[in-house]
């Protein structure tokens, strides 16, 4: 009867560190979302980071020019540095 209470015990035990230690991750994971979700800078001044962010978002956006030209180059220098590696 006492060997059966204690594994009871046992049992119960590590189920509640188990629900536990989860609880637990997911609290520091709440935390550390709310770290890097903050604004950089404090109220009156947030509005510098939307400019910034906003131009970085158009720059993204901007269609490239010489985008296929560094596709040709890019695409050379991997072949010269292939036949360096082979030769």
């Amino acid at each position: 009867m006492k060997l059966k209470k204690i594994f009871d015990f046992s049992f119960t035990f590590e189920s509640v560190q188990t629900q536990t230690d989860l609880v637990w991750r997911y609290e520091r994971y709440s935390i550390i979302r709310q770290y890097f979700d903050r604004p950089a800078l404090f109220p009156p001044l947030i509005i510098i980071t939307h400019f910034i962010e906003l131009i970085k978002l158009i720059i993204r956006h901007l269609p490239r020019k010489n985008s296929r030209y560094m596709k040709i180059r890019r695409a050379k220098a991997f072949s010269k540095l292939i036949r360096k590696c082979l030769f």
